[in-house]
């Protein structure tokens, strides 16, 4: 047991994971398990470690530490896009609106003011070159866009209303 222990201890400080460690056992989860729980507390590889605004962790203990209400495979995809590690975690500043004193994402503010305009329309203002207090907070424009037009070919219409009339 002593090797197996000394072999655990070593491959976990080089970085070894404990699938990895377990597979060269050739022991299950559990079996593992029981194995650590008499051995003691070690601490195992858990994947890369960054810093960010001061504090140093992995991905996880970095989201947990802020408080991030963002998925670590988010992160990591943001990363592998090379966004700053800022932007992968914090998401891209420039996104930020600041609308009437208050700083936040599309929805934030939608949701801070109580707003009834969907974050679709307010990107589609910004992008026609509306201000932020327009995008916003202009009105709602409640007609459509283009009038209801009844689009079905006139001979689908005819065979339509002689079913109809065969039905009477």
């Amino acid at each position: 047991m002593c090797e197996t222990t000394d072999l655990i201890k070593k491959m976990a400080h080089e970085g070894s994971s404990k699938k990895a460690i377990r597979d060269v056992l050739g022991v299950s989860k559990r079996s593992f398990r029981d194995m650590l729980s008499i051995i003691g507390p070690i601490t195992f590889y858990s994947g890369p470690t960054y810093t960010v605004r001061g504090f140093h962790g992995t991905v996880r203990q970095i989201i947990q530490h802020f408080g991030l209400d963002v998925a670590e495979r988010t992160v990591r995809f943001r990363m592998e896009d090379l966004y700053t590690l800022e932007e992968s975690f914090f998401g891209k500043e420039l996104d930020l609106d600041e609308v009437r004193g208050f700083r936040g994402n599309t929805p934030d503010i939608i949701k801070h003011f109580g707003l009834t305009i969907s974050s679709d329309r307010v990107y589609k203002r910004k992008k026609a070159g509306k201000s932020l207090e327009e995008a916003y907070f202009g009105p709602i424009d409640m007609t459509r866009s283009r009038p209801y037009t009844n689009n079905r070919p006139k001979q689908h219409q005819a065979s339509f209303a002689q079913g109809e009339q065969a039905c009477q």
